[in-house]
């Protein structure tokens, strides 16, 4: 069977990986930037293995054409 459109159907699911992320996975740690002590947002959990594992495959097939430094995936407004 052949697959198109692939997105449409993963759109929603994508979304709620994000979401989800940044709703339950979501901790706040202090750190160092020029000198000065501030609080960093961190984020550890299943969905965030989930979307460094697509930007590792985003990576692996866009950086392979050299037209791109780097690839990730997110969402904005």
């Amino acid at each position: 069977m052949v697959q198109y459109n692939l997105l449409d159907n993963l759109e929603s699911w994508l979304m709620d990986v994000i979401i989800d992320k940044m709703l339950y996975e979501s901790e706040l740690v202090l750190g160092t930037s020029d000198g000065k002590v501030v609080p960093l947002q961190m984020f550890k959990g299943k969905n965030d293995n989930i979307q460094n594992t697509i930007n590792k495959i985003l990576s692996k097939i866009f950086i392979k054409n050299e037209r791109y430094k780097s690839v990730r995936m997110g969402i904005s407004s």
